[in-house]
């Protein structure tokens, strides 16, 4: 186990966003307390840890379908943190050439493979593809969101999915019963040129995740509070209430555990002969 970082924590950042989509970074003192640009969003973690507000700001780059941006946006995320959401980020970059995209997904995809969790060797090869250097996998592309396709495989309500390979939206057995309520028009999920079936959730994965998160602590105490958590009936409850007592590491689970899970979903996907796009 690593001792913990004596280095001293950086100052507060804005990311702002200006109308042509730069992305620049700004001291939050600056700011008026009460005076934050609406396009602003908060960065204040240790170095350049990927937490939730980051991963929003990735998400929005990403949803601005601007490389330049993405780019922009990557420059204060830890690739090695989470190569799962900053690979499919770069590979809408590199597919518009935009500066410095391809050095980045070079180094993601060296990160993924050295890592080797599943769904990592999909994505690299799929970097690797993107930038001209590999042969482009015999995957058919669905304009999916792979945090949705995790939800199915791993919610743990026991019921079949769907995923329509026409627009990418999600099922669930459970979310159809209610829909059925109010509209008749049930889909053909039968027509397997439109739906692909999900399985039923199975397996302890998530459980498994805990495990490996507590194993990879550094602080020893909250590691043996973590592992006293997980022990019974309730475990993921009880997990997640201990977490609530540390924001920071709280927010390293979330990371660990997206990573865990949109490498999962990925894999399926490849398994069944697809890959995800962003949408």
């Amino acid at each position: 186990r690593h001792q913990p970082s004596t280095e001293a924590e950086p100052a507060p950042q804005i990311l702002t966003v200006s109308p042509d989509h730069h992305v620049s970074a700004v001291p939050a003192a600056l700011f008026p307390r009460r005076a934050l640009p609406t396009a602003a969003i908060h960065v204040a973690r240790k170095n350049v840890r990927m937490d939730i507000v980051r991963r929003r700001a990735l998400r929005a780059a990403l949803v601005s379908g601007d490389g330049a941006t993405i780019v922009a946006a990557l420059t204060s995320v830890d690739v090695e943190s989470c190569p799962q959401f900053v690979g499919d980020a770069l590979a809408l970059a590199v597919a518009q050439n935009a500066d410095g995209a391809h050095q980045l997904a070079a180094r993601c995809a060296t990160v993924l493979r050295e890592r080797s969790w599943d769904g990592d060797a999909e994505l690299a090869t799929q970097l690797d593809a993107a930038s001209d250097t590999a042969t482009p996998p015999a995957l058919a592309a669905i304009r999916v969101d792979l945090d949705d396709v995790a939800e199915l495989l791993e919610s743990g309500s026991g019921d079949d999915g769907w995923i329509n390979l026409l627009n990418g939206e999600t099922w669930a057995a459970d979310v159809l019963d209610n829909y059925l309520e109010i509209i008749d028009d049930e889909p053909d999920f039968d027509d397997t040129s439109e739906w692909l079936p999900v399985p039923p959730p199975g397996g302890n994965a998530g459980y498994r995740d805990m495990e490996r998160f507590i194993e990879n602590l550094n602080n020893t105490q909250m590691a043996d509070r973590l592992s006293i958590a997980i022990n019974g009936k309730g475990a993921f409850r009880r997990f997640k209430d201990v977490l609530e007592r540390s924001p920071d590491l709280e927010d390293d689970w979330y990371t660990f555990s997206t990573e865990r899970r949109r490498g999962r979903a990925r894999s399926w996907l490849a398994r069944e002969g697809y890959r995800a796009e962003a949408r």
